[in-house]
């Protein structure tokens, strides 16, 4: 049928100019027909062709009888039966052989609109066009109309109206309604019988505009293909190959010159002021969309707090400093391209039906609003149909001349239907198959520009001739068959035109014989010479075209419109009818775009983003409202004439569409876009050719930005919002050029290097979650939820295609300097590259080999790290979001597509989204807290106070009041001494007193007095301090029996209490009321080790108080001399020695051969804690006290004595304890090795103050580190040995920070780090704190912690007993299984000595029990922690990776 519909125009010609026309009897029982007398006209070019001996219908070269053979057949295949009358039609007698094949080619013709009577296709008009023709040419003539004539249309339009009426409510096609417009015209014409003159003038303008048959139409038509027919029947001829060419559009046997009326041509003629360039400009009218604007505006305010966040809080990055400030500015980066695309967003375009005025218009009718589209299926529904009709389209014109009698009756070949009424049925099915659901966001579709006629047809101001250009190079001969036959198949507003122009830079021979066979409204267009240097093939095979359209120095009318189609592009039937009246809007209207959607991708896997769905669908839409053209290369109707004003396509560039669209805008032509999907083309499948399409959209627009002449940045012509539009483009791809790869690299860079560019805290979570949530709701604002998937592949073609754009960014700069670049074209079809794609996939196939390596890697590191990284987690969940993109690049590469790459596609995309909101939910459970080590010393020094006795100085522990007042009077020899005040020493030995802990911890306590006062003070505690330790020398002095003139006369009490009978009660310590026995030591029988403990408590507390209160100073030190005196005298000894038993009584003589049973020296307890707290080396005692002394006095001989007994314990039995790496009251070696170093400056006391720290840092022997981090020491194991070592390590990481050497000063970094991470294990960073009752203030820590809460029954008496009156016991206080009802604060407990991370807080366990000793190095070290703000914790989280080399460790 369509064929028929193309040779029937040729009859209609014909039988209209005829010589003379015999009308036969009408329908069986019509009146008799009244003849009408034709004059005759002569034959027509066509009439003429019509005559030879070759006839050209559709796609077959008619001979004899074939062409008979061809008549006789239907619409369905099926043969007519002979002897059917057609209502109202006459018939032409001719004598001629041509003429009789014409009659019975006619006579089907109009039998087939009978028999199809349900279909009202084209042959229906053309029918009416017919008949209402030959009224006016008799009205013309003055003759009598054939009645009959009138009645059949009127007839066969009523059949339609009522199916129409019927049906009213499901039609949602224009072209369904096209009869009404017949049937008025007809009606007209009936009813002109008696009129003439003007009025049959304006009825006869009228009804040739409304039928398209205007004389010049027809004059134009005719002599451009007689034209055309001798230009090809001359090159078939010629023995040498020829260039094919179009014929010019106003050939000089035209009479008018153009096809616009005179008087319009002569006041086109006219207009010669540059400002009355346009009679009408188009006024666009926008709306503020407001969603839009309220999206873009919190995402501003984010953008704001976010990077003052970034700036502010998170780049204390120390040696990194200049990593974070690069991804900083990388971020940047990204944040202007979301600016740049969230403009698009603010405005709407309204649509022209809400503004003008009702019910006046351009043609003074009401403009019809198109039925709204329902359902919203996804966009693949969508395409489904547009689907169906590209392989109708691809079907039609290539079956035999009995055409398409093998098809699918349920999927009707195209032949068997016309261009109207596969117009109505795909139009039709938009209602029930959501056919705009990727259309616009309104979800109604409405045909803007000049108003509808009745019918609901555009009523169009100008009767548009298009040429339809369709640039092709190698591609199929199918591909570019389904092509053209839709764009010529599609309709046409009435009284427009087309012409279509193949323009095969291929020259292909098949292609030009197909063109040859399909009609004059064809033209083959070839042969052109490529110039060397071309840059772009596809606009010069169009400016080939067009120059010869529309030749140099003509003027082109108004109404010449330039439709480009690319080769793949099939077009929808209502391409024309949905973009032709834009055209209306404005004389200054150049152009009207429409997206592209493609029949080869499914939008639930296309990682390349063909469908550009934010492009189509958000991106053009704001563009249109801001007045911006983004020309998108296909599918564009665009003015002749302002083609013409800009040089036509540019050639300057790969991107010509987007250089095109900055040139019309330059001269002020505006655009419109059409957001329905009016066509659908093939996309590239194979990778080589995805990634070459890309790249040349990229190159191309780096060619725009480097060339001076056209970089948007210096178009004056542009307003300046204009330009940065126009530099939108290209930013994205620099964006994309550089964020991509630096995310890639990021979280492999936080594996390998330990390094990540953003400190982690609690602003950072908070500034990264509003920032992470506004951005996408940035980049993914849709109006359907189905938009998101497609989006999201956006995201993974822009990570797929970075190299590509590195690349094109390199070729752009390049050709700024004189390189050039090749066009390459996206071959499709059968013609696709069959080249590897190995090019193109090795750096994605790098990069996923990176980040497989960094996950494997990450995942061991996590396993096995000491600590809990947060940077590690969140940098694992990023990787594994990288590897998304390559993975599903590199599975289309060598497995293609299919349903289990697109159920992988599925998978991933679900995979991504939650990975996002795990990053999010990661860092709120585990960014580091912000300890406040200040509020940790304070309550450190709560704990030392509650272990106070005697009359205590104030009531700051409410639970604790005065005890062991007995103490403060002791007979002894017949004397009266006082022994009250001073500690409990806790743990194992609970309220009893002892000499050595306490003098030890009074001495660790003054250290960290003296070596961070700062901190002290920073944290208000440094008074607090001073307290406890004026109290503690105080009960120091009290254990002296004796006066310091008479040293060796002094007796040590070194314990008061029983700790036999203290551990048969469970009491309060205010409720013990018996007398409590002392044990002493005389110094004569040798205490060095005592002694010595004792001389460094009161001289570094001397040396603490030396500048504030210098009596107390003299008195500490007045006994301090003589003690030290007497500690290195001749009475050289352990204080505990005198209670030893020996080995053997008697020992056995030489000779004997019995070996006496000999036990181990033991202690006669006696209620002594001698075995507990047995020293077992003296020589560090000494030179502890040594180095104190020192400090105190200043004296070298001091120093001298400390040297001496450093190295005599290092030569000494003594030295096999050191290995132990313990510190503690019993081993205080490498205390006065850090206390040396740190004084002296020695390399040798470096070396032993780094060997030791070396050890508990990397492992060792004797140190592990536990699954979480915590360093432990398999000899003694509780928290307080761990904690003595790191208050070691911050004392000497402070005192080289600032050191000569720069090994020293990042040695300084790492101790002190390492002494942060383990005071914030025992804080409770990865597990419970071991403090008791520390926890961090909720704004300084994550919202879900593990280890958030201390210990709730911590083994101490006091704590653990009820407030009085109730007697406390073993039943309600040690057994109690509640909580402790008095929180002993800042208590370390002892912890899990066996190298477990957790510990049962269970009061009868050793692991809660607290002691005096275990907080001495720790109160110490969170001064000093408190005091060393660098490095900070961040930075210490930083440079350790797989490949970084620790100082330390190496």
């Amino acid at each position: 049928p369509n064929r028929l519909v193309r040779n029937l125009r040729y009859a209609l010609g014909a039988c209209a100019m005829s010589s003379h026309d015999e009308l036969p009897s009408g329908e069986p029982g019509a009146k008799d027909v009244t003849h009408l007398e034709v004059e005759n006209h002569g034959l027509s070019p066509q009439q003429e062709d019509l005559h030879g001996e070759e006839h050209v219908y559709g796609d077959e070269q008619l001979h004899g009888d074939d062409y008979a053979e061809y008549s006789d057949y239907d619409m369905d295949g099926e043969s007519l039966a002979d002897g059917r009358s057609a209502a109202g039609v006459s018939h032409y007698s001719r004598a001629s052989r041509a003429d009789s094949r014409l009659d019975r080619d006619l006579k089907d013709a109009i039998e087939m609109v009978k028999v199809s009577d349900s279909k009202i296709g084209a042959l229906r008009k053309m029918h009416a066009q017919y008949l209402l023709k030959r009224v006016e040419e008799a009205l013309g003539n003055g003759q009598v109309v054939d009645p009959n004539d009138a009645r059949s249309t009127m007839r066969l339009l009523d059949e339609h109206g009522r199916e129409r009426d019927s049906d009213s409510e499901s039609e949602s096609s224009s072209l369904a309604d096209s009869a009404f417009v017949y049937k008025a015209q007809a009606q007209a014409a009936q009813h002109k019988y008696s009129h003439s003159g003007a009025d049959f003038d304006r009825m006869s303008q009228r009804l040739e505009k409304g039928l398209g048959l205007g004389s010049d139409t027809e004059s134009l038509l005719s002599m451009e293909q007689g034209g055309r027919r001798a230009s090809r029947a001359m090159s078939e001829t010629s023995e040498t190959p020829q260039e094919y060419q179009a014929g010019a559009f106003n050939g000089e046997d035209l009479e008018t010159g153009s096809i616009f009326s005179k008087d319009e041509s002569e006041e086109e003629d006219e207009e010669t002021d540059e400002e009355k360039k346009w009679k009408k400009k188009f006024k666009r009218r926008v709306k503020i969309n407001t969603r839009g604007c309220i999206t873009m505006g919190i995402w501003v305010i984010c953008l704001i707090f976010y990077f003052y966040v970034r700036i502010a809080k998170t780049m204390d990055l120390g040696a990194y400093l200049a990593y974070g400030i690069f991804v900083l500015v990388v971020e940047a980066m990204g944040a202007s391209a979301t600016a740049l695309y969230g403009i698009n967003l603010l405005l709407n375009p309204v649509p022209p039906e809400e503004y003008k005025n009702q019910p006046s218009s351009p043609t003074g009718k009401k403009a019809v609003k198109a039925p709204p589209v329902t359902g919203s299926q996804g966009i693949n529904a969508k395409k489904k149909k547009m689907q169906w009709w590209r392989r109708k389209a691809a079907k039609g014109k290539k079956k035999g001349k009995k055409g398409g009698s093998d098809d699918d009756p349920e999927d009707p070949d195209p032949d068997k239907l016309s261009v109207e009424q596969s117009a109505a049925s795909f139009a039709s099915s938009q209602d029930d198959d959501a056919m705009s659901e990727a259309s616009h966001a309104t979800g109604t579709s409405v045909i803007s520009g000049s108003a509808l006629s009745v019918g609901g047809l555009p009523d169009l101001e100008k009767d548009y001739h298009v040429r339809v250009l369709i640039p092709c190079y190698k591609e199929d001969l199918e591909i570019v068959q389904a092509t053209l036959n839709a764009i010529r198949d599609a309709a046409l507003p009435a009284g427009c035109s087309r012409t279509i122009y193949l323009l095969d830079d291929g020259k292909d021979p098949k292609k030009r014989k197909w063109c040859d066979k399909l009609g004059d409204d064809v033209v083959y267009v070839s042969g052109r010479k490529r110039a060397p240097d071309e840059s772009n093939g596809k606009s010069g095979n169009l400016n080939n075209a067009l120059s010869q359209i529309y030749p140099a120095g003509c003027k082109i009318p108004i109404n010449e419109v330039v439709c480009v189609m690319d080769a793949d592009q099939v077009a929808m039937p209502m391409f024309f009818i949905k973009t032709l009246p834009m055209m209306d809007d404005g004389d200054d209207v150049a152009m009207v775009l429409s997206p592209q959607l493609f029949n080869n991708t499914d939008v639930h896997a296309d990682i390349f983003n063909h469908s550009n769905i934010h492009f189509w669908e958000y991106m053009q839409i704001g563009y249109d409202a801001l007045s911006f053209i983004s020309c998108s290369g296909t599918n564009f109707l665009i003015r002749a004439n302002a083609f013409q004003e800009c040089g036509w396509s540019p050639t300057w560039t790969l991107t010509e569409d987007f250089a095109l669209g900055m040139e019309l805008k330059k001269r002020g032509w505006q655009c419109r876009y059409q957001r329905e999907y009016l066509a659908i083309g093939e996309a590239p499948v194979q990778v080589r050719n995805c990634f070459q399409q890309k790249s040349r959209w990229c190159k191309g627009h780096f060619q725009v930005l480097f060339d001076r002449e056209h970089c948007p940045i210096f178009q004056h012509k542009l307003s300046w919002l204009q330009r940065i539009m126009y530099l939108q483009g290209v930013w994205s791809y620099v964006v994309g050029a550089v964020c991509t790869p630096t995310f890639i690299a990021v979280p492999i860079v936080t594996i390998w290097a330990g390094v990540f560019p953003i400190v982690l805290n609690f602003w950072a979570a908070i500034a990264l979650t509003v920032y992470y949530i506004s951005t996408s709701s940035v980049l993914l604002y849709v109006t359907r939820w189905a938009h998101l998937e497609p989006l999201w592949f956006s995201n993974v073609g822009n990570q797929i295609m970075w190299f590509t754009y590195v690349k094109a960014f390199i070729r752009g700069v390049s050709s700024a300097t004189g390189a050039k670049i090749t066009f390459k074209t996206t071959l499709k079809g059968a013609g696709l590259l069959a080249g590897t794609a190995v090019g193109d996939v090795w750096m994605p196939f790098i990069c996923w080999v990176l980040l497989m390596a960094s996950l494997i890697k990450g995942l061991i590191k996590m396993v096995t790290a000491t600590t809990l990284q947060n940077t590690l987690l969140i940098s694992l969940v990023w990787v594994v979001w990288n590897l998304i993109p390559p993975t599903l690049l590199l599975w289309y590469w060598k497995f293609g597509q299919g349903r289990l790459f697109t159920a992988l596609c599925k998978m991933a995309y679900w995979t991504s989204t939650l990975l996002g909101f795990a990053a999010l939910v990661l860092i709120w459970l585990f960014y580091p807290s912000t300890y406040n080590y200040g509020q940790a010393l304070g309550d450190s020094h709560f704990f030392l106070k509650t272990q106070r006795v005697g009359k205590l100085p104030d009531k700051s522990v409410s639970w604790r009041g005065d005890s062991l007042l007995q103490e403060y009077a002791i007979n002894f020899n017949a004397k009266t001494y006082d022994f009250g005040g001073g500690f409990m020493t806790g743990g194992e030995v609970g309220t009893t007193k002892l000499t050595m802990p306490i003098a030890w911890t009074t001495g660790m306590v003054a250290w960290g007095l003296l070596d961070f006062e700062e901190g002290y003070k920073k944290a208000g505690e440094y008074n607090e301090g001073l307290r406890y330790l004026q109290w503690s020398c105080e009960y120091l002095l009290k254990t002296l029996i004796g006066t310091a003139s008479k040293p060796l006369n002094i007796k040590v009490i070194w314990q008061v209490g029983n700790t036999t009978e203290d551990n048969l009660y469970w009491t309060r310590p205010e409720d013990i009321s018996v007398a409590r026995p002392f044990y002493y030591v005389p110094v004569s029988l040798g205490a060095s080790d005592l002694l010595g403990q004792m001389v460094g408590a009161l001289a570094a507390s001397a040396t603490v108080f030396k500048g504030t209160q210098p009596a107390l100073y003299d008195t500490l030190m007045t006994w301090a001399l003589p003690l030290y005196g007497v500690a290195i005298g001749q009475y050289q000894g352990l204080y505990l020695d005198y209670l030893k038993k020996p080995a053997c009584v008697t020992a056995p003589s030489r000779a004997s051969a019995i070996v006496p049973n000999c036990n181990p020296p033991y202690f006669p307890l006696n209620g002594s804690a001698a075995d507990t707290y047995n020293s077992t080396t003296y020589n560090d005692d000494i030179a502890w006290a040594a180095m104190w002394m020192y400090r105190a006095t200043g004296d070298g001989g001091y120093l001298d004595d400390a040297k001496a007994f450093f190295g005599a314990y290092q030569s000494s039995d003594e030295s096999k304890f050191s290995e132990s790496l313990v510190v503690d009251w019993n081993n205080n070696f490498w205390s006065v090795a850090i206390l040396m170093a740190s004084q002296t400056d020695l390399d040798a006391y470096h070396f032993q103050a780094q060997q030791f720290l070396h050890d508990w840092i990397c492992s060792s022997e004797q140190i592990t580190y536990t699954l979480r981090g915590r360093a432990w020491n398999a000899n003694k194991g509780d928290f307080g040995v761990t904690a003595n070592a790191v208050m070691l390590a911050a004392v000497y990481g402070k005192s080289i920070q600032n050191d000569r050497r720069s090994l020293f000063r990042t040695k300084a970094e790492r101790y002190i780090c390492w002494a942060k991470g383990q005071v914030r294990f025992m804080l409770g960073d990865v597990v419970n704190s071991a403090m008791v009752g520390f926890s961090n203030p909720a704004s300084q820590t994550g919202w879900v912690r593990i280890g958030k809460h201390g210990p709730n029954q911590a083994h101490d008496r006091g704590a653990s007993c009820p407030s009085p009156p109730t007697q406390c016991n073993f039943i309600n206080g040690l057994y109690n299984p509640n909580n402790n009802p008095h929180e002993i604060r800042g208590a370390l407990v002892e912890g899990s000595s066996t190298g477990f991370d957790d510990w049962p807080d269970v009061r009868t366990r050793n692991e809660s029990r607290v002691a005096l000793e275990n907080n001495a190095g720790f109160t110490a070290v969170l001064a000093g922690l408190n005091e060393l703000n660098k490095p900070t914790w961040p930075q210490c989280l930083q440079g350790y990776g797989a490949f970084s080399k620790d100082p330390v460790c190496g």
